[in-house]
This record gives C-alpha cells, sequence and structure tokens, in this order.
C-alpha cells in the first residue's frame, strides 16, 4: 500500500513515524516547509516528496493542513488522485469540509473520508512529531452515507496500524456539534457552578459574565459516553460493529438498538439464571422504543449448546412468525452467544443478533469476532457459523452478580490476552485487584481481539493465536463431560502449554511460574487428573487439526506468541512434559 501525506507537522509527521514504525507500507510525504521534508527523508519516514507525478500512485492521501487549506489542495489536486484513491483530512471541523469536497470527489471518482484523531501535544511542528502519538487513542471518521464500506475499511485498518484503538464512525454534524460543546465546556460548567444555589461566591463574580453556550450543541448523554470514556470499539470485519462498554447500559440499550435498525420483534434469548435478574430491565427497554418482545429461555449450562436446543430455538421463532427484519438478543454468558449467533445465522439463511454478555468471559472473548456454535457428541463447537453481531453492549454492572466461579472463568481469558500480546496487562492483573479495573479490562482485551478479527476473521492465519491454552482446554472440557467449566480448563491449558512450550526448546523465557501464579491468585487450576494419551486423543478430534498435523500457540515470553505447527504424533511427547 501506498500512503501520501500532505502537511508534516505534528499530525502529518506522526502518521509518517508510526507507517515507518509498522514498515510494510511506502510512504510519500511533503509539506511547505522544506526542512521538514529534508528530516523525513533522512530518517527514512518518508521514502520520497510527494509530487504532482506521485499522487497517482497513493492508495490513500492523508492532508494534515488547515481546513482551507486543506479544500484548496484537494480541489487544485483532484484530478491527479487515483480513481480508486481514499482521501482523508485531519481537521477538527468537519460539516463544512466535507460539503465543499462531495461534489469534488464525485466528479473525480476517488473517495473521500473526513477524519479527526484525539491525539496532540502543548508542541506543534514536525519534531514534536511521535510515532507513537497515536497509540491507543481514539478517531472519529465521518464517511459520507455512500462511502463504500471496502473504502472504509481500508481506511479502518489503516488508522489501526497507526495504532489508533477506537474509531468511531459518525456524521459531519455530529462531530461538529461535539467539538461545539468541547470548546466551550470551561464556560458550561462554570455557569452551572455559578447557578448553583449552594454555591458561595463574590458579588464580583456571577453568571452573566459567562456566555451560556450549551446549546451550540446536544448536551447527549449517550453521544458523550462514547466520546469521553473511549469505551466505544469498533470492529471492522465483514459487517462494522461497535463494542460499547458502560455500566448501566441495559436500561438504555432500547436505544441503541434503534441505532442500528427498525425491528419490529426482538426475541431474548437467555438462560433461566439469567433472565430471572436482567429479562425484565432488557424487556423495558425494548418496549420503551416500540418494540415487541419474545423471550426463548432455556436450562443454563453448557448442556444447552446442543442440536437440540438450537432447532427448539428455531422452531420458536418459526412459531412466532419471526422475520429478517427482525432481532435476536443473546442476553447472557458464551453459551447464550453462541446459540443464538448461530440461530441466527442459519434461520431465514439470516437474522440479525445482539449480544449484550452478562459474564466476564463472554464480555472479554466470545461476545466478540462473529464464532458462533453448538457442540455435537463428538467434541465442542464442531457445528457452528462465522456470523458477526451488530452491535455488543456490555453492561458491567451485570458482573457484580457473578458467583466467584463464575468471575474466575472469565478472568482465565483476559490472562490469556495478557500472555497473547499485552505485558502491561498480565501485569495489571498480577500486581492489582482486576475486579477495581474491569471496564478497562474489558476494553483493553476487546480491543486486541478487534484487531485480530479485523485481519483475519476466518480464522486462517493470525487469528488463531486467541486460541491460546485452549487445544488442551477444549480436551479437558470434554473429557470432563463439562463439570469443568470452559475458563477453568483454558486456565489448565494455558499452565501446560507454559510448561511445555519451555521445556521443549520453544519458548525464550520460562514463564511457567508467573502464570500459575496469577492463576492461582484468581482461584483458578493449573493442571488436572486426565491422562495425556486420553487428552491427545481428544485434541486429534479438534477443528483446529489439519490432516496430520494441529497448530499450537506458543508463548515465547509474556505479551508474545508464535503459531507452531506440530505432527499429530508428537503430541503426546510434547505434553508429557507438563
Amino acid at each position: 500500500m501506498t500512503v501520501g501525506i500532505v502537511g508534516l507537522g505534528l499530525i502529518g509527521g506522526s502518521f509518517a513515524k508510526a507507517f515507518q514504525r509498522d514498515g510494510k507500507l511506502t510512504v510519500f510525504g511533503t509539506d511547505l516547509s522544506e526542512s521538514h521534508v529534508k528530516k523525513a527523508l533522512s530518517h527514512g519516514e518518508i521514502q520520497e516528496k510527494l509530487t504532482d507525478s506521485l499522487l497517482p500512485r497513493c492508495d490513500i492521501v492523508l492532508t494534515a493542513l488547515y481546513p482551507e487549506d486543506t479544500v484548496r489542495y484537494i480541489h487544485d489536486h483532484a484530478a491527479l488522485f487515483c480513481a480508486d484513491a481514499v482521501v482523508m483530512d485531519c481537521c477538527g471541523i468537519k460539516e463544512p469540509i466535507c460539503a465543499a469536497l462531495k461534489p469534488i470527489a464525485r466528479k473525480y471518482g476517488f473517495t473521500f473520508i473526513g477524519a479527526d484523531p484525539f491525539a496532540g501535544k502543548n508542541r506543534s511542528g514536525y519534531d514534536a512529531a511521535s510515532a507513537t502519538l497515536f497509540d491507543r487513542s481514539s478517531i472519529i471518521l465521518t464517511p459520507y452515507e455512500d462511502t463504500p464500506a471496502d473504502k472504509l475499511e481500508l481506511l479502518c485498518r489503516l488508522m489501526m496500524r497507526a495504532g489508533f484503538s477506537s474509531l468511531m464512525k459518525m456524521s459531519a454534524e455530529k462531530h461538529d456539534r461535539i467539538i461545539a460543546l468541547t470548546s466551550q465546556l470551561t464556560h458550561i460548567i462554570s455557569n452551572a457552578l455559578v447557578k448553583s444555589p449552594a454555591a458561595s461566591w463574590e458579588d464580583s463574580f456571577f453568571s452573566g459574565s459567562f456566555r451560556d453556550l450549551t446549546k451550540r450543541a446536544d448536551l447527549n448523554e449517550q453521544m458523550w459516553s462514547e466520546v469521553i470514556r473511549n469505551n466505544v470499539i469498533t470492529v471492522t470485519a465483514s459487517r462494522s460493529y461497535d463494542v460499547i462498554v458502560e455500566p448501566d447500559i441495559l436500561n438504555r440499550m432500547g436505544a441503541y438498538i434503534r441505532r442500528i435498525g427498525s425491528p419490529e420483534t426482538a426475541v431474548i434469548v437467555s438462560d433461566d439464571s439469567v433472565y430471572a435478574l436482567y429479562g425484565q430491565t432488557v424487556t423495558d427497554a425494548l418496549k420503551q422504543q416500540g418494540i415487541q418482545v419474545l423471550s426463548y429461555v432455556f436450562a443454563h449450562g453448557e448442556q444447552a449448546k446442543s442440536q437440540q436446543n438450537l432447532f427448539d430455538l428455531l422452531e420458536f421463532m418459526a412459531e412466532h412468525a419471526v422475520t429478517r427484519t427482525d432481532l435476536l438478543v443473546a442476553l447472557g454468558g458464551g453459551v447464550t452467544g453462541d446459540l443464538t449467533g448461530f440461530a441466527a445465522s442459519i434461520y431465514l439463511r439470516g437474522t440479525p443478533f445482539v449480544q449484550i454478555p452478562t459474564s466476564l468471559l463472554a464480555a472479554v472473548d466470545s461476545s466478540v469476532g462473529g464464532k458462533t456454535a453448538v457442540n455435537l457428541l463428538a467434541g465442542k463447537n464442531l457445528a457452528g457459523s462465522f456470523n458477526q453481531p451488530r452491535l455488543v453492549l456490555c453492561d458491567t454492572r451485570t458482573l457484580d452478580t457473578l458467583p466467584a466461579k463464575e468471575f474466575a472463568s472469565g478472568m482465565a481469558e483476559v490472562i490469556k490476552y495478557g500472555i497473547l500480546s499485552d505485558p502491561e496487562l498480565f501485569s495489571l492483573v498480577e500486581t492489582q485487584d482486576a475486579a477495581k479495573h474491569l471496564e478497562q479490562i474489558i476494553c483493553r482485551c476487546v480491543t486486541i481481539k478487534r484487531e485480530l478479527v479485523m485481519a483475519d476473521e476466518f480464522d486462517t492465519g493470525s487469528r488463531q493465536l486467541l486460541n491460546l491454552g485452549h487445544t488442551l482446554a477444549h480436551a479437558v472440557e470434554k473429557l470432563s463431560h463439562f463439570s469443568i467449566s470452559h475458563g477453568h480448563a483454558v486456565a489448565i491449558g494455558l499452565a501446560a502449554i507454559s510448561r511445555c512450550a519451555y521445556r521443549a526448546g520453544l519458548a525464550e523465557e520460562d514463564i511457567y511460574e508467573r502464570v500459575c501464579a496469577v492463576l492461582t491468585k484468581y482461584r483458578l487450576p493449573i493442571s488436572c487428573d486426565f491422562p495425556v494419551k486420553d487428552l491427545c486423543q481428544m485434541i486429534l478430534k479438534d477443528k483446529k487439526r489439519s490432516g496430520q498435523t494441529i497448530h499450537l500457540v506458543i508463548p515465547r515470553r509474556i505479551g508474545d506468541t508464535f503459531l507452531y505447527k506440530m505432527d499429530v504424533d508428537q503430541l503426546e511427547d510434547f505434553f508429557s512434559y507438563s
């Protein structure tokens, strides 16, 4: 991919440096300051100066200029852009720019997408630019309604490569309302304080000295939750959707549903334990939006993820004449999400569904990514499909009611993500009480999974890294007849692979003691009594097996893992190291 950057100040220069860090892009750049261009060339952050002759070679053109300069540059160079190019600006105002450039983009055939990166410093210029400026930051994208999905996905992927962890999409008008209010927040807060009857102020300090600018933008609680809390993670796969992590979101979930469609009927799918706690809340929230509600409630437990329960759910929907414009709502943990998602993928050849995870394990892992399945007699998750939800709403308050054993199960997946690619996350759960940082932890785990899903939605390459600890875990679950929960089995799998990988000479560091210590801290098991031979026989039925080989996920060290292809006849020797 070839990227052209126009303007090599703080923002444009940081993009150039971030893309150099990525190492897989060809980057051209230009700036009014010739010294900026020379520095970028000398440091290898751009390959060539971006000239008119190079513009047609650019797949994506990023402009980091003032608004009027942005419009002028794109207007003057529109005929030079490749017809398939994506052109993006980085201005803090969107509506007038998007309006001015829409006819130009239409005329010349390129795709224009507005963007506003939420990153900056108290200094400007190329020397202040940094390859890490955008790391874990947010960016707002303001595509037109008819922006091609593949072009938007291309830009989203590039922004993730630059380091952004949260990509939010909204209209240019909504963006500018947010910015209008943001710029006046100090005035608004001051005005509110002064008007407070409980406040005591000097006579010279009065509310009339501040302009009341609250009407400059909508005081929209939902909008501000998304912008300020940084709790919205956008997954761009075969279908793009948001994962929203927030306390008490169940009470407002009907409004979120209305944002993604207009279903006449919603079918709540839940187990008897979860439905008793939250079924009425979700029902009321949906009815407040004029949505009719049906409820399919089943007995809780892994045994519910069965062919019989799947077909009972399908028959229930058919009996009640649920249509493809209606909606399924998966309210519960991983079993509920897997069952509902699979049913949604095959009922009427595809019906929309929403995930509302109420367990930690579902919140950090199974509700995101589109894997859905039921179990067969031969093994776990052997019948299923890839089916991305339309929305994931995670109410962190629901985790308050989790039994200790269920919370521990979820922590096994959290620990997995730390070992997988995030030493800071591992250190957090290792040294602190994870229960006090749940929103942060959930958002981080979902972001890690989002990146792997977007790179490999259908699990043929890097997404398989998410199976860390799972190959042995699924065998443990099956041999225990599912009396050992998924999370507890994953903990056993993590401990085993940590020890075996190092003893087999595949890992660079011996992380076994650290892994076992953090697992034990959260009251998770680190071993089981099943013979290695029986475990390996069960692994042979794993869906990840390909002929006479299987991929194992090996941790080199905390935060660094890789896929290792192993002959199945070597499995028993390998796991004997545990």
